[in-house]
């Protein structure tokens, strides 16, 4: 019984393996070929309740690709909650490359991130 379970989560842990080198090698060939510099923009308003886990999710993918140097992720705050607010502003305290911004702030904010 214990053989089984074993053969089982080395199994299962196998398969997670492959399912992440898939997801590395699909996004390797996605992504930019060119190596300037490129901002990835999230729109959020008052029905999105999920902002902060997709701004972390696309750090995920810059740090997974390991161009944290290269690439952006800004938040376009058009009404979003307090609360979802929030949780963004501490995410941008803890990383870098990661901004919130009203759309007024956009046009300044990507001149400056792509003059770096």
């Amino acid at each position: 019984m214990a053989k089984e379970i074993v053969s089982l989560l080395c199994l299962l842990l196998v398969f997670l393996g492959l399912v992440a080198l898939a997801y590395y090698i699909i996004l390797r060939i996605l992504r930019p070929k060119k190596s300037g510099r490129y901002i990835v923009l999230i729109s959020a308003d008052g029905s999105s309740s999920d902002v902060a886990d997709r701004l972390c999710s696309e750090y995920m993918r810059l740090e997974l690709l390991g161009e944290q140097l290269k690439g952006s992720v800004v938040v376009l705050d058009c009404g979003m909650t307090r609360e979802e607010r929030r949780r963004c502003d501490e995410f941008c305290l803890i990383t870098k490359n990661v901004h919130v911004c009203s759309p007024d702030e956009l046009r300044t904010l990507t001149e400056k991130i792509l003059k770096k």
